[in-house]
């Protein structure tokens, strides 16, 4: 069953890490909820990337 279409492409001039909107101290809560559920973000980019 193909659910994507390989051919089709997106293109996302802008995005964003949405934790950049919070206060520093809200922020410092939620970064290390980032990333895998047992191997959170440690290194630059916190948010990850777009591909």
């Amino acid at each position: 069953m193909q659910v994507s279409n390989p051919g089709r492409k997106i293109y996302n001039k802008y995005a964003v890490c949405s934790v950049d909107y919070f206060s520093e101290e809200i922020k410092s809560d939620l970064e290390p909820l980032l990333g895998h559920y047992d191997e959170p973000r440690l290194v630059e980019p916190i948010c990850g990337t777009v591909i």
